[in-house]
């Protein structure tokens, strides 16, 4: 994916906002409610906005009591929850169901989380309560923030930002 330089602008101030976001409001830990996490619908909108989701949760999980273990599967989490998406709501023209998709996702995939988080802490017994309590977190966010993510839609067209000069 070729972004050109508005686009990548536009990528690293998103990247910021997240980073900014994450920070200033409590979002580490396995019930975390990273109110952040509603930037995950962005690519949904657009996809050119992946790039931006995943450095700024890159950069965000710096400050993860986990280090770089957070950085990398963090990131990973992002990553591959984007990839699906983008395979599942290939076909889809409904905008609130590509959201809904892109929820459950991201929501299933935190098992990546709860592996990383039981393994570094020897706490695998309780992986399940863990997945439980990332995937909650998760979901939470991100269906309560649909709306939020739609009517921002309809002021700055999120799509079309990203693709005129």
């Amino acid at each position: 994916m070729k972004l050109t330089l508005k686009q990548m602008v536009l990528n690293a101030m998103f990247a910021a906002i997240y980073v900014v976001v994450t920070i200033f409001l409590p979002s580490y830990g396995p019930l975390q409610l990273r109110l952040s996490e509603m930037f995950a619908h962005l690519p949904v909108f657009n996809r050119k906005y992946a790039v931006g989701l995943i450095i700024g949760v890159a950069l965000a999980n710096i400050r993860s009591e986990f280090g770089i273990y957070d950085i990398i599967f963090g990131t990973l989490h992002t990553a591959i929850s984007i990839w699906i998406v983008s395979l599942i709501i290939k076909e889809s023209d409904s905008l609130l169901k590509k959201m809904l998709i892109n929820t459950g996702v991201f929501t299933v995939m935190s098992f990546i989380l709860a592996l990383m988080v039981g393994y570094l802490s020897n706490q695998m017994a309780i992986f399940w309560t863990l997945y439980a309590s990332f995937a909650a977190s998760i979901a939470i966010v991100m269906l309560v923030t649909i709306p939020v993510m739609l009517f921002i839609d309809k002021q700055v067209h999120f799509d079309r930002t990203m693709e005129t000069e």
